[in-house]
């Protein structure tokens, strides 16, 4: 979703003036079905950058798999993660 940004140190909560990569032209150029978020500040990002949601197409947001999120159990991510791959392949 971010293309370029400015952060001191790590954290997604960090980021400031980001710049958005052009994801609703590679939606709107494709066959893309599915946009699966890498974490809240993603989706958010989206939200406040892009904000529409085309129809068709399923915005989901998974938890960060950045070790930063440490409230979920990196085995939780990972099942979240193959939970909606899984899903996905069956489109």
């Amino acid at each position: 979703v971010v293309a370029s940004a400015r952060r001191r140190g790590s954290l997604d909560s960090a980021i400031r003036h980001e710049r958005h990569n052009p994801v609703l032209e590679l939606i709107r150029r494709t066959r893309v079905r599915a946009v699966v978020f890498n974490g809240r500040k993603a989706a958010d990002v989206y939200r406040r950058g892009v904000g529409v949601y085309p129809p068709g197409v399923s915005f989901t947001t998974l938890p960060s798999s950045s070790p930063a999120h440490a409230s979920i159990t990196r085995s939780r991510k990972a099942a979240a993660w193959r939970r909606i791959a899984a899903s996905l392949e069956r489109r």
